[in-house]
């Protein structure tokens, strides 16, 4: 709990706007979140392996597309990225989401079939 408050405290501190601030909780929220909510709301068969490989793997893709308020430069450079100007011209928020709903199903599909 002491480690989640100081690096909330340390982002808070450290983003310039609270708009950008805003902005990057939304992100967050529409990558990890939204899948895990799709997933318990509407697919019964979903477990929290799947929503534990789910998280892991959208945090990783997007945090490995970069973010600009962050000053944190992309280690994977999607289609149409700009060298010139360092701009994610591809989706990659929307991929990681749909990265993270799909690795939810098919953990839990794998672990669902290896207990029959």
């Amino acid at each position: 709990v002491f480690a989640v408050g100081a690096m909330a405290t340390a982002l808070a501190l450290t983003v310039r706007s609270i708009y950008g601030l805003f902005l990057l909780c939304g992100d967050l929220v529409f990558v990890i979140i939204f899948p895990q909510l799709l997933c318990v709301v509407h697919l019964n068969f979903t477990n929290t392996y799947g929503s534990l490989c789910g998280y892991i793997v959208g945090v990783v893709l997007r945090i490995c597309g970069g973010e600009s308020l962050l000053a944190l430069d992309p280690a994977i450079k999607y289609p149409y990225y700009e060298e010139a100007t360092g701009l994610q011209l591809f989706p990659f928020r929307a991929f990681a989401m749909l990265c993270s709903f799909l690795t939810i199903i098919l953990v839990s599909l794998l672990l669902k079939c290896q207990h029959c």
